[in-house]
């Protein structure tokens, strides 16, 4: 497997997760302090609408699969298992992370998390239905994102949904004082403003997907700064 020191990272910023060998104590305070970022600002309600995109009425009753590139703790795969088992579907979910700490929490969680790189998946083309890449892009350069992007519509036999942050002072803002309010730690709130400042319109998210093979990618800005992006790959 290629290593992920091929995909270089945004131009804009740093961000301790940006380190895989970051203090693992931290790491795991951060990603559960992201978990809850998710349910409350945003995240899991973008998921849904993503996963609307990709399924449809007639799926009801079909086992599919899941993979969430860059998993974190895993809050989003239950969450896509929750709204799979609310419609119907029974969703294997699996993750790959390239930080050991997040592995080792998702798969505790219930989550199998491998390690490896999101940029050389080790998995056969058209091998999953689902692959969920959230929040990831923005850690890379453009051409490191529609590398990735590239690879996740390689294996996905459904679809590719991508959500993300676009950039926004108000939401900047927003964010530092939410989170000190909340008792985030400071690493996490300072990374979500650089985050911000990283991320992608949904125009220029949808130019990447194309670049990377989509026809016809669902591009739309959501409320709390948030983007998604799908498409079907088997259409």
């Amino acid at each position: 497997m290629a290593s992920d020191l091929a995909l270089l990272p945004s131009p804009i910023g740093i961000e301790v997760l940006d380190d895989p060998g970051a203090d693992p104590v931290l790491v795991r305070r951060m990603l559960g302090e992201i978990a809850t970022a998710n349910r409350l600002f945003g995240g899991v309600r973008a998921l849904h609408r993503g996963l609307r995109t990709l399924f449809d009425a007639p799926d009801r009753g079909r086992s599919v699969s899941l993979l969430d590139i860059g998993t974190g703790a895993g809050d989003l795969p239950h969450a896509a298992s929750r709204w799979a088992t609310a419609h119907g579907l029974h969703l294997a979910a699996f993750g790959l992370e390239r930080h050991p700490t997040a592995a080792r929490l998702a798969t505790t969680a219930g989550i199998p998390t491998l390690l490896g790189c999101g940029g050389t998946l080790p998995l056969r083309s058209a091998s999953i239905d689902v692959v969920l890449l959230s929040q990831l892009l923005h850690h890379l350069d453009d051409t490191g994102a529609t590398r990735m992007l590239a690879e996740a519509h390689r294996v996905a036999r459904r679809g590719v949904l991508v959500l993300d942050l676009r950039p926004s002072r108000l939401a900047a803002l927003g964010f530092r004082a939410a989170g000190t309010a909340m008792g985030f730690h400071r690493s996490t709130i300072d990374d979500g403003v650089v985050s911000l400042a990283r991320g992608r319109t949904a125009a220029a998210l949808a130019d990447l997907a194309r670049s990377a093979g989509a026809r016809a990618p669902h591009a739309v800005a959501l409320p709390f700064a948030r983007v998604l992006v799908s498409w079907r790959t088997d259409r």
